[in-house]
């Protein structure tokens, strides 16, 4: 296993074919520029399709003024 780092979502690492990597943030406070938003429940699903691409997908839920910066996501990483 290996961790999502710098970013939570984004890695240049696969997971094998056929398993799942599951990550959970249960709470989180961000701010940039004299404006915050605070998240609950962030879960971060990786589906190892072949040995060279993954299917990412999560759910985040925040709380303040900048909700509309988080919502479901769903994407494709391959590693070249």
């Amino acid at each position: 296993m290996s961790t999502d780092r710098p970013d939570t979502t984004e890695s240049p690492q696969t997971v094998d074919a056929g398993h799942f990597k599951f990550a959970m943030e249960s709470a989180s406070i961000s701010g940039d520029g004299g404006q915050s938003s605070y998240g609950i429940g962030e879960l971060n699903m990786k589906y190892g399709m072949t040995k060279a691409l993954r299917l990412d997908g999560g759910v985040r839920v925040s709380l303040g003024k900048d909700a509309e910066d988080y919502s479901p996501f769903l994407g494709f990483i391959t590693k070249l």
